[in-house]
């Protein structure tokens, strides 16, 4: 693979030069004009016929590998899709982002760590969750964690306005930039939507960056600096950044990640059969498509799940609410999950017979009996749950067991048997090493 354009091609074999050249296709049937020496004009200036390449001086075989080189680089640009990542560049989860750029910032904070992916992934919520733990390690107030959009700033917001003391004229700096002035100890500074930002506002920016200024305030050395934004290709209003600005920080890759969103949905009060729904359609979790202007991404499905029990009630107001949220397509395939959850026979059935009542055959209607499950999870029936999931097969009894502990993992951590013991401990962990399962 050729990785950015200063890339050498090395030959570390034993067929000849003028045959790997041909074979690129340096060289056409009918061959190129000789090699004439320097000075001699050529019909292709550089060029040589094969023959000649046996006698040709160092520079010019050193010539030859450079245009392999380009050729090369030119036919892995073109093979990759448009929206591939480029130079090198790999795409990285919330968690691993998380913890790479506080490791990051457990040596320096002088390294500025640039978020950048889809709209609705998580970035904001990945950079905020980052300052979060920098300042409980730190200390930090939150008055001193500020988050700066340049998109609806002017460039007076960085440098400040002037103010005139009799003899000459100074920048009096705006508020925001102050409480991170030189002296104030930690703190930090998150710059959303940097790539919203329009040239007037790129270039104040780089010098907040490198030099840690705002005009003619110095910022604190203790300041830690994340930016997010978005990607160009995903049409949402990002604009190209300059290459002095790009050149400052380290653009990081972000990917959304089904494992990742299901263990902050734990925290944060997605419904269980939301959560069961992604599980069953986890493609739908970020389908991301620039010519729609509804996409389900992890941020339209929080959304969706703060739409009031008062409004599911009327199926047709319900389905219009979550397609204006991830759009018609995924909405019909939700509401049509919930709509089979409904329909399903109560759980007191299963419960009251866990080791005898059928097994639904589709699989849509099994996670939709999970997902049922999940949201009634209690201490004193989570044994009968249990019975009644391990007759699933092996994949859909540890996509249960990964359910119930998002839904309501203190219950089922702690629930007992019937005789006394841990029941997550003793019979589910039991299940699933013996199914070589362990989550």
């Amino acid at each position: 693979m050729v990785c950015g354009p200063s890339s050498q091609l090395r030959l570390r074999t034993q067929i000849p030069v003028t045959f790997f050249v041909s074979s690129i296709g340096l060289f056409s049937e009918s061959g190129i004009p000789a090699y004439r020496g320097p000075g001699k004009s050529s019909s292709r200036p550089g060029s040589l016929h094969a023959k000649d390449m046996r006698d040709a001086p160092q520079k010019l075989v050193s010539t030859v590998l450079r245009t392999i080189g380009r050729r090369l680089e030119r036919m892995t640009r073109r093979s990759a899709p448009d929206n591939a990542p480029t130079d090198c560049q790999h795409t990285m989860k919330f968690s691993n982002l998380k913890s790479s750029i506080l490791a990051q910032f457990e040596v320096t904070n002088e390294v500025v760590p640039f978020i950048v992916g889809k709209p609705g992934g998580g970035k904001s919520s990945c950079a905020r969750e980052i300052a979060q733990e920098l300042a409980k390690k730190h200390g930090i107030a939150p008055e001193r964690i500020v988050e700066f959009n340049p998109s609806l700033c002017e460039p007076s917001d960085i440098l400040g306005l002037p103010q005139f003391n009799g003899e000459f004229t100074k920048w009096l700096p705006p508020q925001e930039f102050w409480v991170l002035r030189e002296g104030v100890g930690p703190c930090v500074l998150i710059v959303e939507e940097l790539t919203d930002a329009d040239m007037s506002m790129q270039n104040p920016l780089c010098r907040v960056i490198l030099d840690r200024c705002a005009g003619q305030l110095r910022l604190s050395s203790e300041l830690y600096i994340i930016a997010t934004g978005n990607r160009t290709q995903d049409k949402s209003g990002a604009n190209r950044l300059s290459t002095k600005l790009a050149n400052r920080m380290r653009e990081l890759e972000f990917t959304e990640d089904l494992e990742d969103w299901m263990a902050w949905a734990e925290t944060h009060g997605i419904p269980a059969k939301l959560q069961a729904f992604i599980r069953f359609r986890p493609e739908l979790l970020s389908s991301f498509d620039p010519s729609r202007s509804c996409n389900p991404t992890p941020r339209s499905w929080e959304s969706v799940a703060r739409i009031p029990e008062t409004i599911e009630k009327n199926s047709g107001i319900f389905a219009e609410h979550v397609a204006g949220s991830v759009g018609k397509g995924a909405a019909a395939e939700y509401v049509g999950f919930l709509r089979v959850m409904k329909k399903l026979p109560g759980v007191e059935r299963i419960l009251a017979d866990p080791r005898s009542v059928p097994i639904p055959e589709e699989r849509d209607v099994q996670w939709a009996t999970i997902a049922k499950l999940a949201s009634e999870l209690t201490l004193e029936n989570c044994e009968a749950v249990w019975t009644f999931t391990k007759r699933l097969s092996p994949e859909m009894a540890v996509a249960a067991a990964k359910m119930y502990l998002s839904a309501n993992k203190k219950v089922f951590t702690t629930a007992q048997t019937a005789g006394g013991k841990n029941l997550y401990g003793t019979t589910v962990a039991k299940f699933l090493l013996a199914g070589g399962l362990l989550l």
